[in-house]
């Protein structure tokens, strides 16, 4: 008789498919999170997208202003923007970094620039000038310094401007400045121009005096006033603006001074003059600025600036909140942990600055950050409603101003460009070359799809959003907080085939024509693990948002 042997078999449960909706990023960047505690709602790399609260759009792009035949031969360190009673007589100039800091005129588009203004002496720092519009009873004037170069108003009250340099005089004559008597310094001194409370304000190079007109008054007999007994520190005045607590511009102005070691000083009052009428409310550290004067504006009511903690408003700065605990809510929250990192480290190195632009309820972090991955220099936006940060690359941005609506900007290559506009870059300034597909790349939080110690092998996504053009995917999982390199797209009209392994979705083209639609689309992944991450990258020029996605995986016991 044969002996039988029972072998006890347990039940194998077999791999199931499950889905799981996921929102875009619309938080923003994110390096203040631990990878265990990483909002949902916020994104490890998030670069050429604006975090709009209803998605992810991708950027628009950029175009020549000048020709590209016509380049300047060194970078354009300074754009300025003059808007006249009359707008067909306002102007546009830019300043290229080369000796006499000459000026051009490049108001209009596909126009080779114009020397308009030729200093009669070299700037400290060639092409960097400051400027601010001035308005009288006289017209409108454009008033710029460079240290060095000197002092210049610009005028057309008939459409025809004119340059006409403010020199050192009696005060009386037209078109002269008067120091005060035993002053060490001359019009050639003047390194930043400021206006407040109608009246035109100067620094002068390393010193911490400041010199000051009668109000509604470009040129005439200067009074000065000593900042430095208030710099326990020491160091000269940097830059100034006013900050106003209702949003505006009133009575209730405070006059905001910053020096080149770091101390910010708050005044209040009209009349520098009076003692009784001008005095500080208060003094605080803000960590050292940057290189130049360009590292603050003026942005939703309050001032911005850029120090070695990051990005910090001059509200937040003043309620203690530069280094506390609790600073969610703040303009830089999420950001500060490595921008800190990054501005300590390039703290001397041209230019950190920042340009707010209202039309795309943006405001523009020009760095001098080289990202390791592409090459390039690598800016930051904050979205002005959200305070979600993103960073922009393909886009060499050394300076910016915002004239009528349009960003524009200097590079360190020589040119004067257009951005935020199309849905290409370095399209011709005739618009007739097209140029490059914008790629946009983000990553988003490590999610376990609800568990935790399940592993998942992902098969496919749906994505969700809005288009007006073809664009194309690629997207693959990464697992338990892989940030390995980021994933390139496939130029946008080449066919692509449909190979689930490559995790390519088919080759069908999406079309939406002239108007915004919607698409929502299947196709293949590849990811393996208990948490997992998409990285996607999106490859097309129009607008592009992506809202969120659906994720088909499978579970079960053995994977």
């Amino acid at each position: 008789m044969v002996a039988v042997t029972k072998v006890r078999s347990e039940h194998i449960r077999q791999a199931t498919q499950q889905q799981g909706r996921v929102a875009s990023p619309v938080g923003g960047l994110n390096f203040v999170n631990s990878t265990m505690d990483f909002p949902a709602t916020d994104a490890y790399v998030l670069d050429n997208i604006l975090a709009k609260p209803y998605g992810c759009q991708v950027r628009k792009g950029w175009q020549n202003w000048i020709p590209a035949a016509d380049t300047f031969g060194s970078p354009v360190k300074t754009i300025l923007t003059f808007a006249a009673e009359k707008r067909d007589y306002s102007a546009l100039f830019a300043s290229p970094a080369a000796d006499p800091s000459v000026i051009y005129d490049i108001t209009t588009q596909d126009t080779a620039p114009v020397a308009s203004l030729t200093p009669t002496s070299n700037s400290d720092n060639p092409g960097e000038w400051y400027f601010t519009n001035f308005v009288t009873e006289g017209g409108n004037f454009l008033l710029a310094v460079s240290a060095g170069a000197g002092y210049y108003k610009y005028a057309a009250p008939a459409g025809v401007g004119a340059w006409v340099e403010i020199v050192d005089g009696d005060g009386i004559a037209a078109n002269t400045i008067k120091f005060p008597a035993f002053s060490p310094h001359t019009s050639k001194d003047i390194a930043f121009i400021w206006l407040y409370k109608r009246r035109v304000w100067f620094f002068v190079r390393d010193s911490s005096i400041a010199y000051f007109l009668p109000t509604d008054q470009f040129a005439g007999i200067l009074d000065e006033f000593d900042f430095g007994q208030q710099y326990s520190l020491g160091g000269a005045n940097l830059w100034a603006t006013s900050w106003t607590y209702d949003s505006g511009a009133g009575i209730d102005d405070s006059l905001i001074i910053a020096s080149t070691e770091g101390q910010v000083l708050v005044y209040e009052g009209t009349d520098p003059a009076t003692a009784s009428d001008f005095h500080i409310k208060g003094r605080w550290y803000g960590g050292r600025f940057p290189v130049g004067r360009r590292n603050f504006c003026e942005h939703g009511g309050d001032v911005v600036f850029l120090c070695e903690y990051g990005v910090v408003s001059i509200s937040d700065l003043v309620s203690g909140r530069l280094h506390t605990a609790n600073l969610s809510g703040t303009v830089g929250y999420k950001i500060n942990p490595r921008l800190a990192e990054l501005v300590t480290a390039q703290i001397d190195d041209e230019y950190w600055f920042l340009q707010p632009h209202p039309s795309e309820e943006l405001m523009y972090m020009g760095t001098p950050v080289v990202s390791p991955n592409t090459g390039r220099r690598q800016y930051l936006g904050m979205n002005s409603l959200t305070n979600a940060w993103s960073t922009f690359s393909a886009i060499d941005t050394l300076c910016a101003a915002v004239w009528y609506g349009k960003f524009i900007f200097g590079t360190s290559e020589g040119m004067v460009n257009q951005g935020f506009v199309g849905v290409q870059d370095d399209v011709s300034s005739d618009g007739v070359i097209r140029g490059d597909e914008i790629t946009a790349r983000l990553q988003g939080n490590f999610d376990d799809y609800g568990s935790p110690n399940q592993n998942k092998r992902m098969l496919r996504i749906k994505l969700y959003g809005l288009a007006n053009i073809d664009p194309r995917f690629y997207a693959i999982f990464r697992s338990e907080y892989d940030l390995t390199s980021p994933i390139e797209a496939p130029i946008s009209g080449a066919i692509v085939g449909g190979l689930w392994d490559d995790a390519l979705w088919d080759d069908v083209a999406w079309s939406f024509g002239a108007g915004n639609g919607s698409f929502k689309r299947w196709f293949g992944v590849t990811g393996f693990g208990k948490k997992l991450s998409m990285q996607l990258a999106l490859r097309g020029g129009g607008r592009v948002v992506y809202t969120d996605h659906e994720a088909l995986y499978e579970t079960g016991i053995g994977l």
